[in-house]
């Protein structure tokens, strides 16, 4: 189904009944597909509503002179709310979607009732750059050279994203896991112009403290993409914030620890 923000097609998928619980993907570049899977069996207790943010999936495609923001992304959210959804929502933000989830979080707290953040890229990446660069030269010599060429158009972008995924997992065995379920498109352009906003994560990292909805942070003891440290200015500045790592995910504890990541959401939101 679609939505009109901004005069473009925005995606979006429902299943399950309850209070909306809103879920946005990461990247940016990928969309919700990656995640439908692990988080369908939380449809049991929540009305899911999963977005494809501009750009990104089955949204309208964005070109390099379109307006593009943080704000349009969060602004995105709420027309959905408002229009679609029509009531306060539960929202939860992986990775990148953490970002847009906590930008939201701050310009929209009369309508938001809690807020999930996984994985987030919540703060200036600069804290895991020397394990990064560990694990990447760990990596099977024709992956070092892919990650190494230029990116250009969707399908450079789709095989970068390919032979990077083993970095975000802590056990390799669940990056086949995550494979073989992970249905999402490519797009280079949206990927591009979201890395070109991480620069306000420097602004809005001073407005966590506005952040008035009850929040939970997530993460994975051994995710070298964001990590523990992206989120601590968040869970110092964020007065109602509870923290929560998994001892054995990366990037992805909802696929590594699914049953213990989906009872962590369920406890937190009820």
């Amino acid at each position: 189904m679609f939505f009109i923000s901004d005069s473009k097609k925005i995606y979006y998928r429902t299943v399950g009944i309850g209070k909306p619980l809103v879920i946005v993907h990461g990247g940016l570049g990928i969309d919700h597909r990656y995640l439908y899977a692990w988080f369908l069996p939380l449809s049991k207790y929540f009305k899911l509503v999963f977005v494809d943010l501009p750009g990104n999936g089955m949204s309208a495609q964005i070109k390099s002179n379109d307006p593009f923001s943080i704000e349009r992304l969060a602004d995105t959210l709420e027309v959905l709310r408002k229009n679609i959804i029509k009531d306060k929502i539960f929202l939860l933000g992986h990775s990148y979607g953490g970002f847009v989830s906590a930008v939201y979080a701050i310009r929209n707290p009369e309508t938001l009732r809690k807020l999930v953040v996984v994985g987030g890229a919540l703060d200036l990446p600069s804290q895991n750059n020397g394990a990064l660069e560990i694990a990447s030269n760990a990596l099977p010599s024709k992956s070092r050279r892919v990650l190494n060429e230029p990116v250009k158009c969707d399908e450079d972008f789709r095989r970068f994203i390919s032979h990077a995924m083993p970095l975000y997992f802590f056990d390799m065995k669940n990056v086949c896991k995550f494979n073989q379920k992970n249905k999402s498109m490519y797009r280079f352009q949206a990927y591009k112009r979201g890395e070109g906003e991480r620069y306000k994560l420097k602004h809005y990292r001073e407005l966590y403290s506005k952040i008035k909805a009850p929040s939970l942070i997530l993460d994975g003891k051994h995710d070298i993409i964001e990590g523990s440290l992206s989120s601590l200015k968040f869970r110092k500045s964020v007065k109602l914030c509870e923290h929560y790592v998994f001892k054995k995910s990366g990037h992805f504890p909802f696929v590594e620890e699914q049953a213990l990541f989906l009872k962590k959401v369920r406890e937190f939101l009820k």
